[in-house]
């Protein structure tokens, strides 16, 4: 798995923001990929991604031949 954090998201701070957002939303998420049917060679794109837990759950689903793309903005 290819992993690339740039901008404020990179900053080990930014981890801390995100804990418990994922914590309470990240099961139902991840049983979207289920029903979307996310598997290995899909190419996802997640608007608004936050904090890293999803964009390595979309990676681990696609596998080296599936593509993600993720983008977000710090105002």
């Amino acid at each position: 798995m290819v992993r690339r954090l740039w901008g404020p998201h990179a900053c080990a701070e930014a981890g801390e923001r995100f804990v418990w957002p994922a914590e309470l939303f990240d099961g139902v998420t991840r049983g979207h990929f289920d029903r979307l049917g996310v598997r290995a060679g899909s190419r996802c794109w997640e608007v608004g991604a936050g904090g890293p837990s999803i964009p390595e759950a979309l990676a681990a689903a696609v596998g080296l031949t599936g593509h993600v793309l993720t983008t977000d903005i710090r105002v």
